[in-house]
């Protein structure tokens, strides 16, 4: 019988202070394209924007960087997203991913890998805690100043 990764990761909205987040988990053999979709799903974003995960903050689009395909390629195919297992950026608890979702409205989320286990089945996401509510689109009054 195959043997999964599954990695509980806490996924922070950045620069927030109600401190919205979510606990979520899914199995290593997801790409980063994957992860991507299931962080929009989690907090109800549309998964309409391109976005970049990032081992370091400072270098969103460096080799340590990864984008969908859909980018024009900045390095080589081994950097697309839907190319990427989890599992092979993410190496250990208390590892810390950085993703940018929307470079017009410039989401910035802090991720930090909370436990690595075997399990038996591959789990395509589950959200396991859902701390405040964000909202993607905000309706803005037209007759208020900005």
């Amino acid at each position: 019988m195959n043997k999964f990764l599954a990695y509980k990761m806490k996924v922070s909205l950045e620069w927030d202070r109600r401190g919205v987040n979510r606990t979520i988990r899914l199995t290593g053999d997801n790409t980063l394209d994957d992860l991507s979709e299931f962080i929009n799903y989690s907090i109800d974003f549309d998964n309409d924007h391109l976005y970049s995960f990032s081992l370091n903050r400072k270098k969103l689009y460096d080799s340590d960087s990864y984008q969908p395909d859909i980018i024009e390629p900045m390095f080589d195919e081994t950097h697309h997203s839907s190319n990427i297992p989890i599992q092979n950026v993410i190496t250990k608890e208390k590892q810390k991913l950085y993703y940018l979702f929307d470079f017009g409205d410039s989401w910035h989320f802090d991720i930090l890998v909370q436990k690595i286990e075997e399990v038996d089945e591959h789990i395509d996401g589950e959200i396991l805690k859902s701390v405040g509510e964000i909202e993607q689109y905000p309706e803005w009054d037209d007759e208020e100043d900005y």
